[in-house]
């Protein structure tokens, strides 16, 4: 790939309000609408992002950026609690494939013709239309409980069309919500705290089945691994209550996308297996050996971190294990095939080693990472027509918070620029190659593209 051009974009966009319309709403909403004409990515970030702005207000705020690169407010809790400069703020955003989701504190939604409301602790923000999803449920989001719906270990999943949340409560209980239509989401227990223990590491496939693990005793003492299908049947993974057993988990994808696959360590053999779940006509499953190795000699003896796919392929990125620099598992792009074979891994740059994120376009994959101490970032750019991958953004220029990638391939990023120790606004353009970047008054905390 070409050297890439740095363009510094030094003066700071001007603020203004994205509006908020009214559709025709419900008894369960009130039928908002954020106005996205013309809006690339979703920013959250501390009141007071453009340069331009006053620092004066210490709540988290949601920005819009169009293609220009200007900056607006978004009013999302004003539109869904109907209040005019309402105070809640928001401490987290996730992406989906339909969605982009905030996590409230203190929003409320009023319930047309009841007099009372109804808490929205996550809103949704419908992609196509802009319109906004007010659910109850309170997931475990925190800071040991990543809500990534692209993370393995996220506690928040969405199933591959987009429409159907399932997630881990704050108690261990296990919810789903269904959003096909956003102005009354339908939220419903999969099953209680009380009644099974707590959930962790929820997966979901195309049929909307989910795999879960389940802590059954307090401190971890008593675990099992179960697949709740959508027809009602529910089954249990073999060998399930070895503790830490199962070391990466996901769906499949396309013609595979109902199957079920994980990586299991058999204490009794000292052997990895990597393990296909296949769905049956009649909503059971069949459990298929595709591949074993020894423990120390491969990849699979690590926690994956993503996954994500690309068409039919299915490709994922292990945890960095620092005791051990030479473990084939580190800094590998890992694909799992969907039949019988072996794992592919391809080697990414070592130069940053710690991989933190893994985004798919339409032509490929983007890899971020960082160096070794953390303090420095890059990227990678994985082509899956010829297997090959190059580094777009070496580790000397940015240390990056947040990523997220267009369906073309374009990159945006915020994080801070090492030269200054600035707050910025990047963007990486994959077919021109050209990196520009906005000083920000106030350091983001996550971006989303929403194309």
């Amino acid at each position: 790939m070409e050297k890439i051009l740095l363009t510094m974009l030094l003066a700071a966009s001007g603020l203004t309000v994205l509006t908020c319309g009214k559709s025709g709403g419900n008894s369960g909403g009130s039928g908002t609408a954020l106005n996205l004409t013309g809006v690339s990515q979703l920013i959250l970030a501390p009141g007071g992002l453009s340069k331009s702005a006053a620092l004066t207000a210490p709540a988290n705020s949601v920005y819009a950026v169009d293609q220009s690169g200007n900056i607006s407010t978004t009013k999302i809790a004003e539109a869904v609690s109907g209040a005019s400069d309402n105070p809640a703020s928001t401490s987290l955003m996730f992406n989906s494939p339909r969605y982009v989701f905030f996590q409230y504190d203190g929003l409320y939604q009023p319930i047309n013709g009841l007099g009372n409301s109804k808490q929205c602790v996550l809103v949704g923000v419908r992609k196509s239309d802009g319109k906004l999803a007010c659910i109850s449920s309170s997931p475990r989001c925190d800071a040991n409980n990543v809500c990534n719906v692209y993370v393995y270990k996220s506690q928040v999943k969405v199933n591959p069309s987009g429409d159907m949340l399932f997630m881990v409560l704050g108690d261990g209980g296990l919810n789903k919500v269904d959003l096909s239509n956003p102005e009354n989401p339908l939220e419903t227990s999969v099953f209680t705290h009380a009644s099974l223990g707590d959930a962790s590491v929820p997966i979901v496939n195309a049929s909307n089945d989910i795999m879960v693990t389940i802590n059954t005793q307090s401190g971890g003492a008593g675990v099992t691994t179960k697949i709740f299908s959508s027809n009602g049947q529910t089954y249990t993974i073999p060998g399930s209550d070895q503790i830490n057993h199962i070391s990466c988990s996901f769906s499949g994808n396309g013609d595979s996308g109902s199957n079920f696959y994980y990586v299991y360590l058999d204490q009794s053999s000292t052997k990895f297996s990597y393990i296909l779940m296949a769905r049956n006509t009649d909503g059971t499953f069949t459990s298929r050996t595709l591949y074993t190795e020894n423990v120390g000699t491969g990849v699979l003896g690590a926690n994956c971190t993503n996954i994500v796919y690309q068409g039919p392929r299915i490709f994922g990125l292990n945890s960095f294990n620092p005791g051990n620099p030479s473990f084939p598992g580190n800094s590998v792009l890992m694909e799992y095939p969907t039949s019988s074979g072996s794992i592919s891994h391809y080697a990414l740059d070592s130069a940053f080693p710690v991989k933190t994120d893994l985004q798919a376009f339409s032509g490929g994959l983007v890899i971020l990472g960082t160096t070794s101490d953390g303090k420095k970032s890059g990227i990678e750019v994985f082509d899956t027509t010829t297997n090959v991958v190059t580094t777009v953004l070496p580790p000397s220029q940015f240390f990056i918070k947040s990523m997220s990638v267009s369906s073309n391939g374009d990159i945006s990023f915020v994080g801070v620029r090492l030269t200054d120790n600035a707050n910025a606004l990047g963007k990486l353009s994959i077919t021109s190659n050209v990196l520009s970047d906005s000083s920000l008054a106030v350091s983001p905390i996550a971006i989303v593209t929403l194309n």
